[in-house]
């Protein structure tokens, strides 16, 4: 019983917030529609049968024509007035409640944005985000607890109005109905209890099958598809992966057709002993043909209606349900870790980075990424790191980055410790670009700056001709203003997958940060483009501390320490020489690749 008044005050919160979140955003007029439209579809029903009421006791007691005609005129104008007082409010609501909708999407968009990039990797994270995203994508959840609100209030007036005149013909049929309102709402709070129960798995299973779904649509994966016969597979898992939804869906269903039964029941009990009043009633004469048909089509109306408020609460508390899942994700206060309050350091200046004592894992594992990691990098120095996927190579740059909190130790950034810039001043500092490469359609120069204002493009330009694109720019028809990708613009092109890492290589100069990034940026880059362009780019960074990251060795041997990683740690460090003096990791490391990079390697 507790636990129950416990959810109805959640329920009732959740409402409360949404109706302030009406005035929060600037729209209070929506509070007199609403009231409007709750007297205009509260009263409608009720005139409805009014009319034939007064119609048939009127040509019964034989009253006058223009009389009758007069008063039907009256009762239908008003009737239509209500109606057309109830279109215009619901046409404002349209927009508006749409807009409300948007506005809490941009704001979850913000809070997904300033959240710790380290969440992104987990999945009981990403169902909770999930479940808020769907809150806000549809007229389900967040909206639908105001469109449920709207058309659950006329219904309460229209209810309130009819036991008033049920109770003065017959207490009895009033207690019936009450009773059977209640059974109804407490049978579809079963429901939506058991919804509740089950909303977890099945958000679960709906993304375990939309991946299969999307892969097979997603013409990035065709060629492997095609080439490795990976369809039966993927066909197989899409469809076991339905089939769990599917049978999520169908235990929900088969527990709403059970519940329903028993809703019936109540209805049709309710129906009977209100039907006998009214029969009893008029062969009593108490009751006029007029009255008869008024209280027959209260009935019919009243049964209607409770069965559309017990469907209609279920769709509620549906939408109740993933707006509190929305709410509870944007109230979180754990997914932001605190900031510190310094700015970036100037651009001007370079980093040195001394990791102390630095362990890292997951915080849901017990499994340790890194343990006791020290490195220091001096100011202008120029490091590669070297070693085999899954070394944790990248795992060093995300902690260095800040996208990783470090489990313990400290990373100083000139001596000042990592926690004591303010986050978005902290990331300032880093050109990094990723192995992944993600471009976006927008313009080629959009891509690198942003907004593209005439005072930047030049600089802009001068970066994509560093990293090689400039003939292939300039020989397009809208040149750098050419949009990428065809989801937005239909004129928009697809650059192949070296040309997008060239974009990306562009993005991080022109940032010109502190200290520069490259983690496995040029996989899709042959060999000797790879060494040219790591060339290219180790004179364009000139002063600045760098940080080059690679399982191939192109960018080693201008390096001034080369550190050899493993999931071990540190195998070897030192320079290009010494390393390959040792004859170590590094050694038969680079004598497999470096034919690939360098003519005179047979020297070496």
């Amino acid at each position: 019983m507790k636990k129950k008044k416990i959810k109805n005050r959640r329920l009732a919160s959740i409402l409360k917030r949404e109706l302030n979140i009406i005035s929060e955003r600037h729209k209070s007029y929506l509070y007199l529609l609403i009231f409007i439209e709750m007297l205009c579809s509260g009263f409608l029903p009720l005139l409805t049968i009014w009319i034939p009421k007064t119609i048939i006791n009127f040509i019964v007691d034989q009253q006058n024509y223009n009389y009758i005609l007069k008063t039907s005129i009256f009762l239908f104008g008003l009737s239509l007035v209500l109606t057309i007082l109830s279109l215009f409010c619901n046409r404002q609501f349209d927009g508006a409640f749409v807009e409300l909708r948007m506005l809490e999407l941009k704001d979850l968009h913000k809070k997904y944005q300033d959240i710790e990039y380290s969440h992104l990797e987990d999945a009981a994270f990403l169902d909770r985000a999930e479940a808020a995203r769907q809150a806000l994508s549809n007229p389900t959840g967040f909206e639908g607890v105001y469109r449920n609100f709207i058309r659950f209030c006329p219904y309460v007036i229209t209810i309130f109005i009819y036991l008033i005149f049920l109770c003065s013909f017959q207490p009895w049929i009033a207690l019936i109905t009450f009773f059977s309102t209640y059974c109804s709402i407490s049978i579809n709070r079963m429901i939506t209890n058991y919804m509740e129960q089950n909303r977890t798995a099945l958000i679960k299973a709906e993304r375990q099958k939309e991946y299969f779904h999307l892969i097979s649509y997603d013409v990035s994966y065709g060629k492997e598809i095609r080439i490795f016969s990976l369809m039966k597979k993927l066909k197989q898992e899409y469809e076991k992966k339905s089939n769990q939804f599917l049978k999520i869906i169908h235990n929900i269903a088969k527990k709403e057709f059970h519940l329903g039964i028993k809703d019936i029941f109540f209805v049709l009990i309710k129906d009977g002993i209100t039907f006998f009043f009214l029969i009893k009633g008029y062969f009593n004469h108490s009751l006029t043909l007029g009255d008869v048909t008024f209280y027959m089509g209260m009935i019919l109306s009243l049964s209607e209606i409770l069965e559309k408020i017990t469907y209609l609460f279920t769709e509620w508390m549906e939408c109740f349900v993933y707006t509190d899942g929305y709410f509870q994700f944007i109230d979180e206060i754990n997914l932001t870790k605190e900031s510190g309050t310094r700015s970036a350091i100037s651009n001007q200046e370079t980093l040195e980075v001394e990791f102390q004592d630095v362990s890292f894992r997951y915080s849901k594992t017990s499994t340790w990424i890194l343990r006791h990691f020290h490195l220091k990098i001096k100011k202008g120095e120029k490091l590669a790191i070297v070693g085999v996927n899954g070394a944790g190579k990248s795992t060093i740059i995300k902690l260095l980055t800040g996208l990783f909190p470090i489990t313990e130790g400290k990373i100083l950034i000139n001596g000042i410790d990592q926690k004591d810039f303010e986050r978005k001043e902290y990331r300032k500092m880093f050109s990094t670009v990723y192995q992944e490469v993600r471009i976006y359609a927008a313009t080629i120069l959009e891509n690198i700056i942003g907004d593209a204002e005439k005072k930047e493009r030049a600089f802009a330009i001068k970066c994509l001709e560093t990293v090689g694109l400039k003939n292939i720019i300039e020989a397009l028809p809208l040149q750098y203003d050419t949009p990428l990708q065809k989801i937005i613009e239909d004129q928009g092109i697809e650059l192949s997958g070296g040309q997008n890492q060239r974009i990306a290589i562009a993005r991080a100069l022109y940032k010109n940060a502190n200290m520069v990034i490259l983690d496995e940026p040029t996989a899709a880059l042959d060999a000797i483009a790879e060494s040219q362009l790591y060339e290219t780019l180790n004179q364009l960074v000139g002063e600045k501390t760098a940080i080059y990251i690679s399982h191939r060795l192109s960018s080693t041997m201008f390096c001034d320490h080369i550190m050899v990683f493993s999931k071990d740690g540190i195998l070897e460090y030192g320079n290009h020489k010494t390393l390959m003096e040792k004859k170590g990791v590094y050694f038969d490391m680079f004598k497999t690749q470096g034919k690939y990079y360098r003519k005179d390697t047979k020297n070496e």
